[in-house]
């Protein structure tokens, strides 16, 4: 008996937190051509003798897929996440099967605890079609730890075939875990099999010893604490020492924006800034560069800095840097009250730490760690994080003391910069979050530079956007990142399964996506959907692309408004296309753009019908896809309305759609509801809450849409020091 696993085997592996969304994770066997991916295929289960693995041609498509047959009876992959909930749900197809002996298994074991959580095994009566479709729900504790999923298909006789289809596997999204992972979207057809493999995102920690007497080029990588030394032979002391300040570079998330680093450092720079900063005299520069407090652990510091003195360090970064992260440690001895630290950026004070009688007081920054019982009471050890915008690209990092006394001193060491752009693959800067020109290869969609417009768009236009206050009612069916609630969510009855759905699932998947239909599904019948829409509005606009399968020769036909509304059709196949998947014949596209232009009611019914004389699941189907259901809402405080622009009721206690001078407007995505919002405490007018308009006096200087004091102040409440 031979076993073919054809097209569809799509792991969906999701992390579960209680505010997440189920997330795709990875994939495998999508392309029309395959590989392996990781996957290992084995001759007999019981023996677990490893083979080579192998593909076969559809003979009436051009898929491949892989084949399990009597000496190639199982594949296993085996997968490392975070989660304790798994979904698994595929189709299983046999093909010229012993109706009594024909059967698939599937087995998950934990790593390190090998134990069966569910065995499902079908047995088919039906010749040469699909057996039966199923859900199986791994509900478990799998947190840290190796998920591992054998597929098992023992065969007892040679002249018959079963054929694992598609398989989705999902687990809940846990999201404060490190490990975040791409989300990827799939591709399940009919003659491929897809599987995922977890990828990482998180790039971990990699530090640079400035030992170069050159440019020392900081770069990422995967590995945790990996200590990349670059040592030139014959440099002197000084340059050794000097490399000390360790420049660790990292991608991580700052305020919600995606940082990126880019950045090149050269030595010499770093020794003319020190040489360079407050040196009033001359016996200053050679102690400045010779002489490193040596601390109780013996770690050397850069130092030994008294009075005024301090550092002085000039960057020069890419238009696109908006932000700077910054940290630091400290190493401060006896110093008195009122001593104090400043820390500016472009000459404008940002941070301080100043010595009181029983502690330290910081000034907008946050201490990663203090210590005085390290080394004494005299001395503190202190790291801290300072985030600052900035406002050019060659911006001066500037830390000097404001000490009392000969017997204070400082030094500091371990010095980390991140730096922040205001939209990743961003060029130019429009403001401090949002992008004005994208990178080469890129194009700019909703604040965003991607490499496509998304199929929801007209040149990079979003639908929603196409008409103010406009949003999404539904939208799927466009890739393969949907869940099964999500799809359900889609319809409230659909055609019979008893003569229509031959795998009894709804949808099925085509062309990289999960489709409502589609090949097996959907010959004959209808889904209808009854939509909610909660708040005033003034019309809607539908659309979705109608896939003719298989040169389908039946009618088409779709009824929206109300349940009393005229149904339109019959839309015909039109011909032409090509052969993407089922039989030799041709798939054919239709695509349907539906304006209800005048359209208040608070429930939007959708009938979607294919009819054919001679129902027949193997002749012929039909497949919604790039499905998008956009409402056009009245303006903000709006009652009832006739377009964006003409509101005939307004809500009680307004007369229009804005707020009042020291206030914006502020949408609420849960309550979908309107409200007013003040601007800051600093600033007299604003369109958000980033984006000042004018300050609330001279004292303030307007910058990129933020109020700051001026070079050498520091902002206490509404007033600048």
């Amino acid at each position: 008996m031979i076993i073919y696993l054809k097209e569809c085997i799509v792991f969906l592996i999701l992390s579960f937190h209680a505010t997440a969304n189920w997330r795709l994770m990875d994939y495998s066997f999508t392309d029309t051509v395959i590989v392996d991916n990781n996957w290992k295929m084995f001759k007999d289960y019981s023996i677990g003798w490893q083979i080579s693995f192998n593909t076969n041609i559809c003979t009436q498509n051009p898929q491949t897929y892989v084949s399990l047959k009597r000496n190639q009876q199982f594949i296993k992959k085996s997968f490392n996440y975070k989660g304790f909930a798994v979904q698994v749900v595929f189709d299983v197809f046999f093909i010229q099967e012993d109706n009594s002996n024909s059967y698939f298994e599937l087995n998950t074991q934990l790593h390190l605890l090998p134990q069966q959580f569910l065995v499902e095994i079908i047995r088919n009566l039906i010749w040469n079609k699909i057996v039966k479709s199923f859900v199986i729900l791994l509900l478990t504790n799998l947190n840290f730890l190796q998920q591992q999923v054998q597929f098992l298909i023992p065969t007892l006789k040679t002249n018959f075939q079963q054929v694992l289809t598609s398989i989705l596997i999902q687990c809940p999204w846990k999201q404060e875990l490190e490990t975040c992972q791409f989300m990827q979207i799939l591709v399940i057809q009919l003659a491929q099999v897809v599987m995922v493999l977890q990828k990482q995102i998180v790039q971990r920690v990699s530090m640079v010893k400035g030992y170069q007497a050159g440019n020392a080029n900081v770069f990422l990588n995967n590995n945790l604490l990996k200590l990349l030394q670059v040592v030139v032979r014959n440099v002197i002391e000084i340059i050794r020492l000097l490399g000390m300040i360790k420049f660790v570079c990292k991608t991580t998330e700052l305020n919600h924006i995606q940082h990126y680093l880019k950045m090149v450092s050269s030595l010499y720079q770093i020794i003319i800034g020190i040489l360079l900063l407050f040196l009033k005299q001359t016996y200053f520069i050679l102690r400045t560069l010779i002489q490193f407090i040596k601390g109780c652990l013996a770690i050397d510091f850069i130092g030994k800095l008294q009075f005024n003195e301090g550092m002085f360090y000039q960057m020069n970064l890419e238009n696109s840097v908006k932000f700077l992260r910054i940290r630091l440690t400290f190493s401060l001895s006896n110093f008195q009250d009122s001593s104090k630290i400043e820390i500016l950026i472009d000459n404008q004070l940002q941070s301080r730490i100043i010595k009181t009688a029983t502690n330290f007081q910081y000034v907008n920054l946050n201490t990663i760690f203090q210590d005085s019982s390290i080394c004494g009471s005299s001395a503190t050890l202190l790291r801290i994080e300072m985030i600052f915008k900035v406002f050019n690209s060659h911006p001066t990092i500037k830390i000097q003391g404001q000490l009392q006394q000969a017997s204070e001193f400082w030094g500091f060491k371990n010095v980390t910069i991140d730096t922040g752009l205001c939209q990743q693959n961003c060029k130019i800067c429009q403001t401090f979050s949002k992008c004005a020109q994208c990178e080469t290869g890129y194009q700019l969609y909703r604040n965003q530079c991607i490499d496509k417009c998304p199929i929801h768009s007209d040149n990079c236009v979003d639908y929603e956007d196409r008409i103010p206050y406009s949003r999404y009612l539904a939208k799927g069916f466009y890739n393969l990142n949907m869940t099964l609630e999500e799809i359900e969510s889609f319809y409230d009855t659909f055609p019979d399964p008893t003569h229509n759905i031959a795998t009894t699932q709804k949808f099925s998947f085509l062309n990289n996506k999960i489709v409502l239909g589609g090949l097996l599904v959907w010959n004959n019948g209808q889904y209808t959907k009854e939509w909610s829409i909660s708040q005033p509005h003034h019309g809607v606009q539908i659309y979705f692309n109608l896939t003719y399968g298989d040169n389908y020769s039946g009618f088409f036909y779709y009824k929206v408004g109300t349940t009393s509304s005229t149904q339109k059709g019959p839309f015909i196949n039109l011909g032409g296309g090509s052969n993407l998947i089922g039989q030799v014949t041709s798939e054919s596209t239709r695509y349907f753009n539906i304006n209800l232009n005048d359209f208040s009611y608070d429930r939007l019914y959708i009938q979607l019908l294919c009819q054919t004389i001679a129902p027949n699941i193997n002749m012929g189907f039909c497949a919604i896809s790039d499905y998008f259901i956009v409402v056009n809402y009245c303006p903000p405080f709006c009652q009832t309305c006739t377009s964006s622009s003409g509101c005939t009721q307004w809500q009680a206690g307004y007369s229009g759609s804005n707020c009042q001078s020291n206030q914006y407007i502020n949408f609420d995505q849960q309550t979908e509801t309107y409200s007013c919002k003040d601007c800051d405490e600093v600033c007299r007018t604003c369109l958000s809450s980033e984006d000042c308009q004018q300050c609330i006096s001279d004292e303030f200087q307007l910058i990129n849409g933020i109020c700051l004091c001026k070079p050498i102040q520091i902002q206490i409440w509404t007033t600048c020091l």
